[in-house]
């Protein structure tokens, strides 16, 4: 399970969106990204420069990228509200002994409560959704 316990390099980074991958059982055609500099450090009218050594990972995992406008809140999504979810709904309040734990925690959390509930926009279970209209998607 993927949690960082210090500020993301680039390796960790990688790490964590290999992690993903591995979770979800495979690969998308694209991933988006906002205009962190993990992934693309420079864009001057919608011409990128992008991290090479990202740019590395996903061409060897079969990824296109796809970088949201900077400045541009409307082609983000809301990836904001998902990182407020976990941290008001899994982690608040809570205390861990050991990273083990924390990632137990987490691990448990996601099974048990994020994609077994039914999501309040979607009126949908996650997990039924992803392996319904989304596993089809992904590529080994």
């Amino acid at each position: 399970m993927g949690v960082a316990f210090k500020p993301l390099d680039t390796a960790a980074f990688i790490q964590l969106r290999d992690e993903a991958l591995r979770y979800f059982g495979g690969t998308p055609e694209e991933c988006v990204y906002d205009q962190t500099k993990l992934v693309v450090l420079s864009e001057q009218y919608r011409e990128l420069t992008v991290n090479q050594r990202f740019h590395e990972f996903a061409t060897t995992a079969g990824l296109r990228l796809y970088a949201c406008e900077g400045y541009d809140p409307e082609s983000k999504g809301k990836v904001e509200a998902d990182v407020k979810y976990v941290k008001q709904d899994c982690l608040y309040g809570e205390e861990f002994v050991s990273q083990q734990e924390l990632r137990q925690h987490v691990q448990q959390w996601l099974e048990t409560v994020a994609n077994a509930r039914v999501h309040g926009t979607t009126g949908r279970v996650p997990r039924e959704h992803f392996e319904q209209e989304e596993r089809q998607y992904l590529r080994p």
